[in-house]
């Protein structure tokens, strides 16, 4: 034991001393980044197709919010489209792109972790740290990567750097670009809130604080401005498609049971084990344990005032408890909403890492090489999945393959996705997100959504569409879906979808 002790030791110097380990560790990261974009293909996952198809589309004639519904704010399209306006559009450029996405939030972490980290033992654990948030996520995480990473801008500015006019602008600019990339970013609105006072009671110059109050209030303005005359939308739009179909969404599954209430807001499996293989989560309560712990020590009684000059209430700590109130309002344990915590958090970590000398003592080699072994593990489940697996059997293929045949360019799809566009170079006809309308009981209506309804069922005879098949057993409950079918004859079950036709 005492060996396995001086060994690990020495290894422990050994990486501080060397920047080898670290460039070595940012290649192993960029790999595992690459390989996790690969692995879209195996799945062809219904999320990131859709948001990619889109984008592709999107313009004065396939307008944003009226013959596309989506319920995300207009800024990750934006930069999908620029993407492929650079790029391209096809099977391979939709995988650059959702690298592209991911890479959005890993280089201002890696940014941060270079910048204000002052050992390389500490630079690569954090590598490591944050490599390890892609175990578990797929493509549907895409906009979660892209979100996070411009929110992590934004309160990586405040967290690190100096307070100046630029750095305000800075940091104003990524949290309305994050807002406009999904709304929910609003939660975090309060640290914004309180920076902004912050620089404007700090700062004695009057002209200074002029800039603050227009840099405050106009740049979301500009920003809405620039993307609704971009893609064609008005703020009623963005109102209905981002704000009222989000609370309606919430309510969707609301139970008066109490019990189950409950069991939706505490019970995440999944979140608990992407929160603790990152070691976020242990860390942060240890962390935090130990403040309290000394606290306890020094015979604390809780005032505001004490709270403050004890350093509980700070920026981090205000961030983690937003991220965690946030990840906790979305009531689901989907993948993809832990980073909503967790991503946060691990900035926050980096910042108590950077402050305290003797969080370093954290870092052992057990920690070490397991993190090592789980980002290892993963990588090599998707270098498999890539070089064995692929390429894979696309369940819709006889649609395809009736596409292909028939030569045809442009299709409409009831609770459609978006790779069988990407995959057959055609373009949609109607909304994609369309299920929406008719799968539920009780389905959210717009004004594009009824259009395009009402648009299928003025065809004339043997216009051909396709219906998801899973959609069809709402058939007797919601009455758009019911009404397609009275008005329309199957053609075909190509498996995956069928094929209908207008009588």
């Amino acid at each position: 034991m005492k060996f396995l002790f001086l060994e690990f030791n020495k290894f422990h110097k050994g990486i501080k001393s060397d920047n080898i380990y670290l460039g070595l560790v940012l290649i192993f990261s960029f790999i595992c980044i690459f390989f996790w974009g690969l692995h879209e293909l195996a799945i062809l996952g219904a999320d990131f197709g859709i948001y990619y198809i889109k984008s592709k589309f999107a313009s004065y004639d396939f307008r944003l919010y009226t013959e596309i519904f989506d319920h995300k704010g207009p800024f990750y399209y934006y930069f999908l489209k620029n993407i492929g306006i650079i790029i391209g559009w096809g099977k391979y450029q939709a995988i650059i792109s959702l690298i592209l996405s991911a890479f959005v939030f890993f280089l201002p972490v890696y940014f941060i972790i270079a910048k204000f980290l002052k050992k390389n033992i500490e630079k690569i654990f954090f590598i490591i740290v944050s490599t390890t948030l892609l175990i578990g996520q797929d493509g549907s995480s895409s906009i979660a990567f892209f979100q996070e990473g411009l929110l992590l801008i934004s309160l990586g500015g405040i967290l690190f750097y100096r307070k100046n006019k630029f750095n305000f602008l800075f940091i104003i600019l990524f949290f309305w670009l994050s807002f406009f990339t999904r709304v929910d970013s609003i939660l975090f609105f309060p640290v914004i809130l309180i920076y902004f006072f912050d620089n404007l009671i700090s700062d004695k110059n009057q002209l200074n604080k002029i800039v603050y109050l227009i840099i405050f209030f106009l740049s979301p303005v500009f920003i809405f401005l620039y993307l609704s005359n971009y893609f064609d939308f008005n703020f009623n739009a963005f109102w209905i498609h981002n704000f009222v179909f989000n609370n309606w969404y919430s309510n969707l599954n609301f139970s008066n049971n109490l019990i189950n209430e409950v069991q939706h807001l505490i019970f995440r499996p999944n979140g608990l084990i992407l929160s603790s293989q990152t070691i976020i989560l242990p860390y942060l309560l240890y962390l935090y344990l130990q403040k309290f712990r000394n606290i306890y020590k020094d015979k604390f009684y809780f005032s505001l005032r004490n709270i403050y000059e004890k350093g509980l209430i700070n920026y981090d700590s205000l961030i983690i408890i937003i991220s965690f109130t946030s990840y906790l309002i979305t009531k689901s344990d989907k993948h993809y909403y832990a980073l909503i915590f967790l991503c946060p958090s691990l900035l926050c970590l980096v910042k108590i890492f950077s402050r305290f000398v003797n969080t370093r003592n954290l870092i052992f080699p057990p920690i070490f090489f397991l993190l090592i072994s789980l980002n290892t593990s993963n990588l090599i489940h998707n270098f498999e999945v890539v070089f064995r697996d692929l390429p894979i059997d696309v369940p819709y293929q006889r649609t395809l393959d009736f596409v292909e045949d028939n030569k045809i360019e442009s299709f409409q799809m009831i609770g459609g996705m978006g790779w069988p566009y990407i995959l057959s170079n055609t373009k949609p006809v109607g909304s994609l997100n369309n299920f929406w309308m008719y799968k539920p009981k009780n389905p959210f209506i717009t004004n594009g959504l009824i259009s395009q309804h009402n648009l299928i069922l003025s065809q004339n005879p043997g216009y051909l569409f396709w219906i998801d098949n899973g959609l069809l057993k709402y058939k007797n409950t919601n009455i758009y879906l019911k009404e397609l079918l009275i008005n329309s004859e199957i053609v075909e079950d190509q498996g995956f979808y069928s094929m209908f036709k207008i009588r």
